[in-house]
Protein backbone atom coordinates (compact mmCIF):
# COMPACT_ATOMS: atom_id res chain seq x y z
CA UNK A 1 0.00 0.00 0.00
CA UNK A 2 3.21 2.50 0.06
CA UNK A 3 3.03 5.09 2.41
CA UNK A 4 -0.92 5.19 2.15
CA UNK A 5 -3.10 6.21 5.18
CA UNK A 6 -5.86 4.85 3.66
CA UNK A 7 -6.85 1.82 1.13
CA UNK A 8 -7.81 4.54 -1.70
CA UNK A 9 -5.47 6.73 -3.74
CA UNK A 10 -5.07 10.39 -3.51
CA UNK A 11 -7.29 10.97 -7.07
CA UNK A 12 -9.80 8.07 -5.55
CA UNK A 13 -10.11 10.06 -2.17
CA UNK A 14 -10.54 13.52 -4.19
CA UNK A 15 -13.51 11.90 -6.14
CA UNK A 16 -15.02 10.30 -3.27
CA UNK A 17 -15.06 13.87 -1.59
CA UNK A 18 -16.37 15.06 -4.98
CA UNK A 19 -19.53 12.55 -4.84
CA UNK A 20 -20.05 13.66 -1.04
CA UNK A 21 -20.25 16.90 -2.03
CA UNK A 22 -22.56 17.14 -4.90
CA UNK A 23 -24.97 14.56 -2.33
CA UNK A 24 -24.91 17.51 0.20
CA UNK A 25 -25.78 19.73 -2.59
CA UNK A 26 -28.78 17.11 -4.08
CA UNK A 27 -29.68 16.84 0.23
CA UNK A 28 -29.89 20.82 0.33
CA UNK A 29 -32.20 20.81 -3.20
CA UNK A 30 -34.52 18.25 -1.83
CA UNK A 31 -35.40 19.97 1.95
CA UNK A 32 -35.84 22.88 0.58
CA UNK A 33 -38.27 21.65 -2.23
CA UNK A 34 -40.05 19.50 0.71
CA UNK A 35 -40.12 22.96 2.56
CA UNK A 36 -41.67 24.77 -0.18
CA UNK A 37 -44.55 21.70 -1.05
CA UNK A 38 -45.07 21.94 3.02
CA UNK A 39 -45.36 25.93 2.96
CA UNK A 40 -47.65 26.14 0.00
CA UNK A 41 -49.44 22.80 0.62
CA UNK A 42 -50.10 23.01 4.57
CA UNK A 43 -52.04 26.45 4.51
CA UNK A 44 -54.63 25.55 2.24
CA UNK A 45 -55.02 22.07 3.85
CA UNK A 46 -55.82 23.64 6.90
CA UNK A 47 -58.06 26.19 5.92
CA UNK A 48 -60.16 23.46 3.92
CA UNK A 49 -60.15 21.19 6.94
CA UNK A 50 -61.46 23.86 9.30
CA UNK A 51 -63.92 24.72 6.82
CA UNK A 52 -65.15 21.57 6.18
CA UNK A 53 -64.69 20.81 9.50
CA UNK A 54 -67.89 22.53 10.26
CA UNK A 55 -69.86 21.03 7.91
CA UNK A 56 -68.54 17.24 8.66
CA UNK A 57 -67.03 16.20 5.22
CA UNK A 58 -63.72 15.58 6.47
CA UNK A 59 -62.67 13.46 3.21
CA UNK A 60 -64.21 15.50 0.64
CA UNK A 61 -61.95 18.57 2.45
CA UNK A 62 -58.77 16.77 2.43
CA UNK A 63 -59.56 15.83 -1.68
CA UNK A 64 -60.81 19.61 -2.10
CA UNK A 65 -57.61 20.84 -0.36
CA UNK A 66 -55.25 18.54 -2.00
CA UNK A 67 -56.37 19.23 -5.66
CA UNK A 68 -56.65 22.89 -4.82
CA UNK A 69 -52.51 22.78 -3.90
CA UNK A 70 -51.86 20.94 -7.15
CA UNK A 71 -52.99 24.25 -8.85
CA UNK A 72 -49.74 26.23 -8.33
CA UNK A 73 -46.00 24.80 -8.45
CA UNK A 74 -46.26 22.24 -5.94
CA UNK A 75 -46.47 19.29 -8.24
CA UNK A 76 -43.37 20.58 -10.15
CA UNK A 77 -42.08 20.47 -7.12
CA UNK A 78 -42.77 17.33 -5.86
CA UNK A 79 -41.49 15.92 -9.24
CA UNK A 80 -38.30 17.84 -8.59
CA UNK A 81 -37.95 16.36 -5.20
CA UNK A 82 -38.55 12.35 -7.07
CA UNK A 83 -36.20 12.79 -9.30
CA UNK A 84 -33.49 14.18 -7.03
CA UNK A 85 -34.13 11.18 -4.76
CA UNK A 86 -33.58 8.90 -7.98
CA UNK A 87 -30.53 10.70 -8.76
CA UNK A 88 -29.05 8.77 -6.01
CA UNK A 89 -29.28 5.49 -7.00
CA UNK A 90 -28.91 6.28 -11.13
CA UNK A 91 -26.18 8.75 -10.83
CA UNK A 92 -23.95 9.24 -7.37
CA UNK A 93 -24.24 5.14 -6.36
CA UNK A 94 -22.22 4.18 -9.69
CA UNK A 95 -19.88 7.22 -9.25
CA UNK A 96 -19.41 5.69 -6.20
CA UNK A 97 -19.27 2.00 -6.70
CA UNK A 98 -16.14 3.14 -10.06
CA UNK A 99 -14.33 4.39 -7.30
CA UNK A 100 -14.22 1.72 -5.03
CA UNK A 101 -13.49 -0.94 -7.65
CA UNK A 102 -10.56 1.21 -8.73
CA UNK A 103 -9.42 1.14 -5.37
CA UNK A 104 -10.03 -2.93 -5.17
CA UNK A 105 -7.93 -3.57 -8.20
CA UNK A 106 -5.42 -1.30 -6.96
CA UNK A 107 -4.84 -3.03 -3.93
CA UNK A 108 -5.80 -6.16 -5.15
CA UNK A 109 -2.43 -6.38 -6.82
CA UNK A 110 -0.58 -4.54 -3.99
CA UNK A 111 -1.80 -7.27 -2.08
CA UNK A 112 -0.30 -9.68 -4.70
CA UNK A 113 2.96 -8.24 -4.80
CA UNK A 114 2.93 -8.33 -0.51
CA UNK A 115 2.33 -12.20 -1.04
CA UNK A 116 4.94 -13.11 -3.54
CA UNK A 117 7.83 -11.01 -1.63
CA UNK A 118 6.39 -13.07 1.57
CA UNK A 119 6.87 -15.95 -0.21
CA UNK A 120 10.27 -14.98 -1.26
CA UNK A 121 11.50 -13.71 1.89
CA UNK A 122 10.27 -15.66 4.34
CA UNK A 123 9.29 -19.15 2.77
CA UNK A 124 5.32 -18.71 3.56
CA UNK A 125 3.12 -20.75 1.40
CA UNK A 126 1.04 -18.62 -0.88
CA UNK A 127 -2.61 -19.41 -0.08
CA UNK A 128 -4.73 -18.80 -3.37
CA UNK A 129 -7.82 -19.06 -1.36
CA UNK A 130 -6.95 -16.34 1.12
CA UNK A 131 -9.99 -14.52 1.33
CA UNK A 132 -7.74 -11.19 1.11
CA UNK A 133 -9.13 -10.34 -2.53
CA UNK A 134 -12.41 -10.11 -0.91
CA UNK A 135 -11.62 -8.40 2.13
CA UNK A 136 -9.64 -5.98 0.86
CA UNK A 137 -13.09 -4.82 -1.94
CA UNK A 138 -15.24 -4.48 1.40
CA UNK A 139 -12.53 -2.67 3.10
CA UNK A 140 -11.97 -0.46 -0.19
CA UNK A 141 -16.09 0.02 -0.52
CA UNK A 142 -16.28 0.90 3.16
CA UNK A 143 -13.28 3.69 2.69
CA UNK A 144 -15.27 5.27 0.03
CA UNK A 145 -18.25 5.18 1.66
CA UNK A 146 -17.15 6.64 4.43
CA UNK A 147 -14.99 9.30 2.77
CA UNK A 148 -17.80 10.27 0.84
CA UNK A 149 -20.08 10.40 3.72
CA UNK A 150 -17.85 12.95 5.70
CA UNK A 151 -17.78 14.81 2.77
CA UNK A 152 -21.46 15.05 2.46
CA UNK A 153 -21.35 15.62 6.33
CA UNK A 154 -19.21 18.88 6.32
CA UNK A 155 -20.57 20.60 2.78
CA UNK A 156 -24.04 19.51 4.56
CA UNK A 157 -23.03 21.41 7.70
CA UNK A 158 -21.21 24.55 5.56
CA UNK A 159 -24.38 25.02 3.19
CA UNK A 160 -26.58 24.97 6.55
CA UNK A 161 -24.49 27.63 8.34
CA UNK A 162 -24.30 29.62 5.52
CA UNK A 163 -27.65 29.51 5.25
CA UNK A 164 -28.49 30.78 9.04
CA UNK A 165 -25.60 33.35 8.38
CA UNK A 166 -27.51 34.75 5.71
CA UNK A 167 -30.75 34.81 7.10
CA UNK A 168 -29.61 36.58 10.28
CA UNK A 169 -28.17 39.22 8.39
CA UNK A 170 -30.23 42.21 8.08
CA UNK A 171 -30.01 44.18 4.77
Amino acid sequence: LGKRATLLSAPAARRCASVGRIQAVLDVARLALVVCILNEAVPIIFRALTAEAAEGGTRAAILSALLSAMDGWAPFALAATILLSATNGVWIQPALKSVYEEATSENAAEAAYAQIYLRLTASTPMRSKSGLKEAMGRTARATATRAASSARLRSFATLAAIYVLLSTVSV
